[in-house]
């Protein structure tokens, strides 16, 4: 993407969020403001480079933890193991929806724009989001790996597809929950109690 249409979004994304915060219309600010942020830190990371270094990152730790646990794997690109199977050879690539570059933004855009958070609970919160969010995404990457060296290749699609995405999913709703409902719901329990 070029810098001069990310700045054209930027600047229609910001007068839209801007024009629903003010006519207090709050759940359509929300929606916007997050969506937008979202697609705006994926695009503004693609461009960087920096979805390719958490790519490279998520490879190289996945090969650091897959040596400690005994299992064979060798990095063959920046963003690719090969690993040893029982029945042979297997290539995992990381690439954008397996990043988790799409959690953490919309991570990023649900805290920031989030009301009930004043900016020393947001800048609480938001890192240990996006580590955490990297961190089970590693997890996933490692059972990934753990049932195709184990159980075969033939295995692929029920660790990658299901098992790898109802981990990480299921992961990720209790962050979120973690960091932005339990402490929301505390809150309101307080301002309730209060009157």
């Amino acid at each position: 993407m070029n810098w001069q249409l990310l700045l054209s979004f930027a600047i229609f994304y910001t007068v839209i969020t801007f024009t629903l915060w003010k006519k207090r219309l709050w759940l359509l600010y929300y929606t916007e403001a997050v969506f937008g942020m979202t697609l705006f830190l994926v695009f503004f990371c693609r461009d960087l480079g920096l979805e390719k270094a958490l790519e490279r990152s998520e490879i190289f730790y996945a090969h650091y933890f897959t040596s400690i646990l005994k299992i064979p794997t060798q990095v063959v690109s920046f963003n690719s193991i090969i690993h040893a199977e029982r029945y042979g050879w297997s290539i995992l690539s990381i690439g954008l929806e397996c990043s988790a570059l799409l959690e953490m933004a919309v991570f990023f855009g649900l805290v920031i724009f989030y009301p009930g958070f004043n900016w020393h609970q947001k800048g609480i919160y938001l890192p240990i989001g996006i580590l955490g969010t990297y961190i089970i995404n590693l997890i996933r990457v490692m059972v990934i790996v753990g049932m195709v060296f184990f159980l075969g290749k033939s295995y692929v699609f029920i660790a990658h597809a299901i098992i790898g995405r109802f981990l990480f999913f299921t992961l990720i709703v209790y962050l979120y929950w973690l960091l932005i409902t339990k402490p929301s719901l505390k809150k309101i329990r307080a301002e309730v109690e209060a009157r």
